[in-house]
Parts: C-alpha cells; sequence; structure tokens
C-alpha cells in the first residue's frame, strides 16, 4: 500500500467519525438524511477523491482542530435545502489548503482554533518559511443564487451564460478578500489568502477564459495581496498563485 492510499484510508474515517457526529447529534438535518446509508464515496466520488486525501495528511493536532472546529457547525443551516451544510464542508476544506501549503514546502503547517477575543479573530492556519511565522486564511465562494435556484427548479437555460464571469462574482470576490485581508491584519502576522472557489460552471469548460479574466482582476488591484485561488475543490486548473513577499 503507498503512501497517497494510507492517507486516503485515514481520510475515510476521519471524515466518518466527523459524519457519524453529526448523525448522532442532528439526525433529521437535511444532509444527513439525504446521504442515508450511502458513502460519501458513492454520492460524491470526486469530493472524496480530493478531499479524503487532505483530511488524511493533517497531523494529529490539526485533526483535532478540525474536529472541535466542525463541531461548532453541526446546528447551522438546516435550511430545508441542506445547502447550509456548506458551512461544514467549508471548514473540511481547509485541508485542502493545508495539503497545498505543506506541497509548497512550508514548514510546520497546522490548523488553528476558532479563537476570538478582544477583536481579535485566528487564522484558520499557521505556518514557517525561513524560520518565521506567518498565517492563512482560507475562504470558499460556493455557486451563485442564480444558479441554485435554476437547478432547483429544473428549468431549461442556455449553457452560455456559463461563458464568462459577471460583476457580481468580482464583487464578491473583492469582498472576500477584503475580509480576509482584515483578518490576517489582526492577528498581528503576515500571511496569504487561500480562495477556493466553486464556480457555476462545475464542469471547467470556461476555467481557461475564467483563469483569464481573474488574473486581469489581480493586475489591476492597488493591494498587491499574497493570494492562491483553488479551482473547484478538484482543482481542475492549475491554481492561481499570486504571492507577492513572504519574507
Amino acid at each position: 500500500m503507498n503512501t497517497s492510499d494510507t492517507k486516503f484510508d485515514l481520510g475515510r474515517k476521519r471524515f466518518q467519525c466527523v459524519l457519524d457526529e453529526w448523525r448522532r447529534l442532528i439526525p433529521q438535518h437535511q444532509w444527513i438524511l439525504r446521504l442515508g446509508k450511502d458513502s460519501i464515496e458513492d454520492v460524491d466520488p470526486a469530493y472524496a477523491n480530493a478531499v479524503l486525501p487532505a483530511i488524511g495528511l493533517l497531523d494529529d493536532e490539526s485533526w483535532q482542530v478540525m474536529r472541535r472546529n466542525v463541531a461548532e457547525r453541526y446546528n447551522t443551516g438546516n435550511d430545508g435545502g441542506g445547502r447550509g451544510s456548506h458551512q461544514v464542508f467549508d471548514l473540511l476544506d481547509e485541508a485542502l489548503a493545508y495539503q497545498h501549503l505543506v506541497d509548497m514546502g512550508f514548514e510546520d503547517v497546522r490548523l488553528q482554533p476558532r479563537l476570538k477575543a478582544k477583536g481579535v479573530t485566528s487564522p484558520d492556519i499557521r505556518f514557517f518559511t525561513r524560520g518565521r511565522q506567518y498565517c492563512c486564511e482560507v475562504k470558499s465562494i460556493g455557486e451563485s443564487d442564480a444558479n441554485h435556484k435554476l437547478f432547483e427548479e429544473q428549468s431549461g437555460f442556455d449553457p452560455r451564460i456559463y461563458e464568462r464571469l459577471d460583476d457580481q462574482f468580482f464583487a464578491k470576490l473583492n469582498d472576500v478578500i477584503k475580509v480576509a485581508r482584515n483578518q490576517i491584519a489582526r492577528s498581528g502576522l503576515e500571511g496569504l489568502v487561500y480562495l477556493i472557489v466553486r464556480f457555476d460552471d462545475f464542469t471547467g469548460r470556461y476555467a481557461s477564459t475564467y483563469r483569464g479574466q481573474i488574473d486581469a482582476f489581480f493586475d489591476e488591484q492597488p493591494l498587491k495581496d499574497n493570494v492562491i485561488v483553488r479551482f473547484g475543490r478538484n482543482s481542475f486548473m492549475q491554481p492561481i498563485i499570486r504571492i507577492q513577499k513572504l519574507h
């Protein structure tokens, strides 16, 4: 058995721990009911292949932090459609950022507990490079409300609506980066913003166009943030990495 198989198996066990606790606390949560007795690998194999190995890669301390952070979110978003469960899955997605930072060669990467005191919010991840400590704020941008409604209504639509990202997307992108930037500043550390974007076009057909638009957006920004943009959980295109400086 190779290392990737081992991490996948450990990630599967850890994900099941999260699921079992969620099911125990809120057995009638819409997402739990939707999953039923199926495994996440049966329901969403692409998700499983992307996220389970990342969860399995977490060091023990970071895994315990993730369990505690996720436990605080079990009761959120029971909105009848289960869409609020994204708050739980967004926290699990922090493992993807952790994995990427490890792959980039950063040292002592660790998830951080959720701490809020005197207006200071702890960063999601801390890491070291060249002997200095930095932080990483992980943010997710999901599908648009309009696209979600479209699929719920199962109405016909023209796929050309996905050809380009619109102004609404970039307004949201700007707002999310601004929030993350402020959180990093309040931590007293330098750091980077890690964005996981789940586009309405989940097939990746227009990913190259999106990449060009996002690159142009960053080129026009007066503040040059340290930003990584991941194209979906599966990272179906190489991420955009805009790291100006990590001294």
